[in-house]
Order: C-alpha cells, then sequence, then structure tokens
C-alpha cells in the first residue's frame, strides 16, 4: 500500500544519496544496478548530478527497465558508447539484458 510504496522510495533516495556521495569522493566512472524500475530510472534523471556528469543505458519508458532490469551509468566526461544493445530474454518476452560497450575518451590534446 501506501506506506510501502513510500517505503521504497525513502529506499531509492537513500541510494541515490550513497551514490552521488561516492561520485564526489571517488569521481565514479561505471555504476551498475540490478532490478531497476521506471519510477527509480526517472528518480535518477531527475538529479543534477547524474544529468551532468552521466549517460545512462535506459531513460523515460525504456523497455528494458518494464517492470524492472539491469541498468549501467557511465561517466559522461570520462566514457563513450563504443557499442550497445538490448537482448531479448526469455523472461515474459521482456528486453531485460543490456549490453554497453564503452571506451575511454581520448585525453585532451595540449
Amino acid at each position: 500500500g501506501k506506506d510501502q510504496s513510500t517505503a521504497k522510495q525513502t529506499r531509492q533516495i537513500a541510494i541515490i544519496d550513497i551514490l552521488r556521495r561516492e561520485h564526489e569522493a571517488n569521481q565514479i566512472d561505471v555504476i551498475c544496478l540490478q532490478e531497476v524500475t521506471q519510477r527509480f530510472v526517472n528518480l535518477l534523471q531527475s538529479q543534477d548530478w547524474i544529468r551532468n556528469d552521466f549517460c545512462m543505458s535506459a531513460t523515460e519508458k525504456s523497455s528494458c527497465v518494464d517492470p524492472y532490469g539491469n541498468l549501467t551509468l557511465w561517466n559522461r566526461h570520462t566514457l563513450r558508447v563504443s557499442a550497445a544493445a538490448a537482448f531479448l530474454c526469455q523472461d515474459v518476452g521482456r528486453n531485460r539484458a543490456v549490453i554497453t560497450c564503452l571506451q575511454a575518451k581520448a585525453a585532451p590534446r595540449h
């Protein structure tokens, strides 16, 4: 019910806060998450630090997190996508496996 929904949102906000603190302290390049819901994706996308520093393998209304799935975030300043795909797995016909291949961006030339 409503109490369970509030508890879930509180937990999701706490997870985002932990990720933010880790990123601020260590300049994280890659974050991989499992069992991510569309609501959690939306919460992540609402964060300035996510929008400024990260790209995401799922976005609003992404089928790979319907009703839940895997999510990869990568630092947009240090990494770029070399290949990405979502594969249909035997999970009631849903896109579950997201594969993202990343490469380091070239260092700026002086």
